[in-house]
């Protein structure tokens, strides 16, 4: 493989065998929830290369969309999710544990999606991790509605929930 170049969302434009290819990453909760490496034209790869890294703008200029006809047929991924100390990923929720501090984070069922991080205490984490309870559930167990607002909403790069893991 050739130079690589990385777009603002993770995807990569790369040459394979004289081809220009885009490697196009899943984004959960998003269109383009599988994985798919498909040929682009030369003028898209070029433009890459020059330094466009805007998928935006990709889609805008050059109508990217229309090269990502080909997902008909592709598979969705199975994100596997490993439970550790300081990490529990619950029915619809994540809580987890940075240094003395307690958090979820939960999927907002609001147009475009997102999720939200709050804090908790350490009694919400520990049940969180030892039931099979879900985000509303402990919401209302523990009066969190307080907590759910947009202030505390995480940007989509930076979401637990995101494939990036």
């Amino acid at each position: 493989m050739t130079d690589s170049y990385i777009l603002d969302n993770g995807w990569e434009a790369y040459i394979y065998d004289s081809k220009y290819m885009l490697h196009v990453k899943p984004i959960l909760n998003n269109i383009f929830s599988t994985e798919q490496r498909i040929e682009i034209p030369k003028e898209i790869y070029n433009a890459i290369k020059q330094g466009e890294r805007s998928v935006k703008e990709l889609f805008r200029i050059y109508k990217l969309h229309n090269y990502i006809i080909q997902w008909k047929t592709a598979e969705k991924i199975n994100i596997t999710r490993v439970n550790t100390e300081s990490r529990f990923y619950g029915v619809d929720y994540i809580v987890i544990n940075e240094e003395d501090k307690y958090f979820m984070e939960y999927m907002l069922s609001t147009q475009g999606g997102g999720t939200r991080k709050i804090e908790i205490s350490k009694d919400i984490y520990i049940e969180a991790r030892q039931q099979n309870i879900s985000t509303s559930q402990l919401f209302k167990k523990y009066d969190l509605y307080r907590y759910d607002k947009p202030e505390f909403d995480v940007l989509p790069d930076s979401s637990l929930f995101s494939s990036k893991e």
